[in-house]
Formats: structure tokens, sequence, C-alpha cells
């Protein structure tokens, strides 16, 4: 057993969590449950149409004794059911959208070029009403309100109600609604050290050199499962998110929908979705984007847009952070790379690419959070070479003193940010 309860001991031995604080998660995930049972439009028939992650069948046979463990782990259920909040809250964000798409549009401006219109503010307060009957304890960072909910909560969702408003107002086809949910991934294991980690795999691979069969099934599950979640100890990550893209253009707008799960894949449509594997800068399609503010960070890009376009099948600029981040992982672009993007653009889109395959950091090569200023998402035979043109520009700005750390990085997220930076 991965981990023990001593008799008449009120702590699970080695993570130290109590055996009351495993028991009101599971009454946390029943709640959920009932509350989307009893209130979600879509609940019906939807558990049926997305994937979910399924432990080997022997291992099923001794629930008894993995149960506690099970608990400790974030359950694929909860899982499903953030994915199942996240789609319904973008897909009532998008009939919004929908609605407007053939209608004037009001539109108001946050600074010289940067427009909001009524839509946007409609679409966020759709989505946060979902998500505050859903998952009512949870915490809300959206592009128009800013934070809301319960600033203390281990989730955050980052809602962005028309990613690329400017091509929603002019009706250009590029542009989509995006809801992802995050959690500081420690928050699930309050008592687990790197040291403590390091000591269980070990154990766990230890066992497996002696027991082929055991390695094969209890080494790939236990040790899978909990890497998946506790390699991302030390940062916030998205662990599930929805997108709706907008497409078309006008009089023939159709939508695809994106979903993903932490360790579960990601979909279009429902079908699952894969990155390309070129490993050829000269033989890829790229993406960026650019700023409002034509700033130094502006001008560096424009600089590399002009270097990788000499040296690639082209570099595309559609001006959506998630609708691009999403084309990566649904293999139609092979990288995408920008400045300053907030965590509402690209928390959803980043996880898409993540669990399609590809690779997610810095410009410069660093562990990545959505909180970042610089995002590369490629695939991951061109990441690397991909680096070798992005770090330069991106270094010698930082060294100029052009902050390119971390922004709007709400207070319960603080320390797992900064470790990640340092790492």
């Amino acid at each position: 057993m991965l981990v023990v309860s001593a008799p008449g001991q009120d702590r699970c031995t080695i993570f130290g969590f109590t055996n009351a604080y495993v028991a009101s998660r599971a009454r946390r995930r029943t709640a959920q449950a009932q509350r989307w049972k009893a209130h979600s439009p879509v609940a019906q028939g939807l558990q049926a149409k997305l994937p979910s992650l399924h432990k080997p069948t022997h291992l099923k046979q001794k629930q008894s004794r993995t149960m506690a463990t099970r608990s400790l782990i974030p359950a694929t259920d909860d899982l499903l059911f953030l994915k199942q909040v996240a789609l319904e809250a973008a897909e009532t964000g998008a009939k919004i959208v929908h609605e407007a798409l053939e209608k004037p549009r009001n539109i108001h401006f946050k600074g010289v070029t940067d427009l909001v219109t009524d839509t946007d503010r409609a679409s966020e307060e759709a989505i946060l009403e979902v998500l505050r009957q859903q998952v009512p304890e949870h915490a809300f960072l959206g592009e128009e309100g800013g934070v809301s909910g319960n600033a203390h909560s281990e989730y955050l969702w980052c809602i962005d109600p028309v990613d690329g408003t400017t091509n929603f107002a002019a009706g250009y086809p590029s542009f989509g609604v995006s809801v992802a949910g995050m959690t500081p991934i420690s928050a699930f294991y309050p008592a687990v050290t790197l040291a403590s980690f390091s000591a269980l795999t070990h154990n766990v691979a230890a066992r497996s050199a002696r027991n082929t069969k055991w390695r094969v099934h209890h080494y790939c599950y236990f040790v899978a499962s909990i890497l998946e979640h506790c390699a991302v100890l030390h940062k916030a990550v998205p662990v599930a998110a929805a997108v709706v893209e907008f497409a078309g253009g006008p009089l023939a707008w159709v939508t695809r929908t994106y979903t993903a799960s932490k360790g579960a894949g990601a979909q279009c449509n429902g079908k699952d979705l894969q990155v390309t594997a070129t490993t050829d800068v000269t033989q890829s399609l790229l993406v960026t984007g650019f700023g409002y503010e034509h700033d130094e960070a502006w001008s560096a890009n424009m600089e590399l847009f002009k270097e990788l376009t000499d040296v690639s099948r082209g570099v595309r600029r559609l001006g959506a952070a998630a609708i691009d981040l999403c084309h990566v992982a649904l293999g139609v672009s092979d990288g995408f790379w920008e400045y300053r993007l907030k965590p509402w653009d690209c928390a959803a889109g980043v996880l898409m690419v993540q669990e399609a395959g590809g690779t997610v950091t810095t410009m410069t090569g660093s562990p990545y959070t959505v909180f970042h200023r610089t995002t590369l998402a490629s695939t991951p035979g061109l990441h690397q070479r991909l680096l070798e043109t992005l770090k330069p520009k991106t270094e010698g700005l930082i060294q100029q003193g052009y902050p390119l750390g971390t922004w709007y990085v709400p207070e319960v997220y603080e320390q797992y940010v900064e470790q990640v930076s340092n790492l």
C-alpha cells in the first residue's frame, strides 16, 4: 500500500492527511455531483460523451486497499465534474455571443485601440452565473470583472468571455469563449514534500524491479497518476478547460468546441487531439500575437516575426491567443509564442496544448505558469529550435529592465508561482 492509516490513529502516515480531511473532500465531491445533476441543463448524457480515465481492472478488485490513496489524488470524477462545468459555462457564454453575431455592436474603449463590447460583459456575467451556481466556493478571475468569489479558494477559474474582441467587433472569424479552472496542486497534498515524493517513487520503482507484473500494472497506474499531479507540486496549473471557437464568418458561422482535463487528454467536438510531429522549423507553420501597447516587447516581437517568417513556412497573426493555442493542439499549426498574455488569455489554451502532447514554457525555456508574461507552446520536437530564436531576444528585454515576470497572481497562488520561477 502507498498510504497506511494505523489503527486508532486519525492520520494517514505517509501523506499526513487526517481522516476527517479525506471525509470532507468526499462529502464535497458528492455535493458537487448532486448540484450538477440537479441544475445543469447538459448533465443528462454528457458523461457518456466525455472520455475519462480508468484504472486497470485488477485494481478494482483491491478497492478497499487503495481507497485512501485514491482519496488523496485529484480524482477522475473531480476532474470530469470540473470539465463539465467548464463546458457548460463556455457554451452558455457562446450562446450570448452567437445571438449577437448578426446584430450591431455597441463598442466601448478601454484604451486607444483596446475595446470591449456589451457582448463581452453579458457573456462574462452569464459564465459567472453558471460557475457561482455549480462551484460557489471557488474563486473567479474574469477579463472584464476581475477577481470575485472566494479569494482564498484553492480553485481559480479564468474567464475570457470573448477572446479576440476586435475580431468579434469586426465580424472577422477568429474569436471564441474561453473558460479554465485551476488549482495549486499542492492543495491536494499539504504534507507532501519533494523528498517524501522521491522516496515514495523510489520504493515503488524498487518493487517494480522485483516483480514484472507489478511493474507493468501498479507502477504505471500509481506513479503515472501521482506524477501527473505531484510533478506540479510547486505551481498553479489549469486542470479543466473549455473553449468555443467561432469560425466561418458572416452568414456562415460555425463553432468548434474544445475540452480538456488534466491527465485525460484534449478533444475537439469529442475527438481526441494530438499536436503535429514537426521537428524542422523550415517545415513549420507558426502563429504569434501582438498586444495593444506598442512598446519594447512589441518591437522585439516584430523582429522575431520577421526572423521566423524568413525560415519557416509562414507566421500567422489571428488576434485571439486562446484560439491560437487550440490550433496548436488541433494540429493545424506547429507553434505559438507571444509576450504579455494575461491568465484569462491563455489558461484554457495552454491546457489544450499540454493534453494534446505539446510543450509549454516561457520564452526563455523556464517552467511556465499562466501568470508569466511570455508564452511558447509547440510540438515537442520543435520547441528547443524555436527557443534558439526566441530566448536571446527575450533575455535581452529582461536585461534592459523590461518587466517579463509574473502578473495578475492571486494571493493564494503567490508562493507556488514564486517557487516555479526560481526553478
